[in-house]
């Protein structure tokens, strides 16, 4: 657990907050993991639904997020090599 968070602060350090915290939505599937794994609880379907649709929030971010990037470095080397569209 303490090396989890260790990687979290580096992660928010070297990335942007925009980008790493979806990921922090992974602590959603463990703490049902755990509950199945030492007190043999699932969770109901509302909570199902639920988490579902945090992860889909935080994985449609992170794939919007993926995307501007992508954008911006096509663009920023067009407009490097002169092939960028604009002016």
């Amino acid at each position: 657990m303490g090396t989890a968070q260790v990687f979290y602060i580096q992660a928010m350090r070297r990335g942007e907050a925009s980008f790493v915290v979806p990921f922090s939505y992974a602590t959603l599937i463990f703490a049902a993991a755990y509950d199945l794994a030492l007190f043999d609880i699932m969770p109901d379907a509302l909570s199902a639904v639920g988490a579902g649709v945090i992860l889909a929030g935080g994985l449609l971010l992170a794939w919007r997020e993926g995307r501007q990037r992508g954008a911006k470095a096509t663009k920023s080397a067009g407009a490097l090599d002169g092939t960028a569209n604009g002016t």
